[in-house]
């Protein structure tokens, strides 16, 4: 995604709330709350990022924090 306001996926945090900070092999973004539930870690599909869902409605919150989601990679219990 680039830093403009043509930002169909909503990725951009002045629309989400959200930094991206990654993504899974697949390319799906792992996204930081910047807004709302502040460091929480959350995934979003790229399957349920369309039809103009609101990202905050179509991602789903993965981790507390990036620890917390570091941590459950490494035992495989959150997504990344």
């Amino acid at each position: 995604v680039h830093a403009t306001d043509d930002d169909g996926l909503g990725l951009l945090p002045n629309a989400s709330g959200f930094l991206v900070v990654g993504c899974c092999a697949n390319g799906d973004p792992i996204l930081i709350d910047a807004r709302e539930d502040i460091g929480s870690v959350w995934y979003a599909g790229f399957e349920s990022m369309h039809h103009g869902t609101p990202l905050r409605q179509a991602a789903i919150r993965v981790a507390d924090d990036l620890a917390a989601w570091y941590n459950g990679r490494e035992d495989g219990t959150v997504p990344g």
